[in-house]
C-alpha cells in the first residue's frame, strides 16, 4: 500500500464502503432473478471479503 496522510486514508476509507456497498447491491440484485448467476455472485462476494480487509487495514492505520 502506497504512504497516505491521514486524509488520504480517510478518503481510501470512505472509496473502499461505496464499492462495498455497491457490490452488496450487486448481489442482492443477481440473487433476486428468477435463475441468478452464480458464478458473478462468488465474484463480487469476493471482492467484498477483500475490500473489507482492505478497509480494515486502512482504520489500523488510521488508528496510529
Amino acid at each position: 500500500m502506497m504512504k497516505l496522510g491521514k486524509r488520504g486514508l480517510k478518503k481510501r476509507a470512505e472509496g473502499l464502503r461505496l464499492q462495498i456497498l455497491s457490490h452488496e447491491n450487486k448481489v442482492t440484485n443477481e440473487q433476486a432473478k428468477q435463475t441468478p448467476d452464480e458464478g458473478k455472485i462468488h465474484h463480487w462476494e469476493a471482492e467484498i471479503k477483500a475490500f473489507k480487509n482492505s478497509l480494515a487495514r486502512v482504520l489500523r492505520r488510521l488508528e496510529k
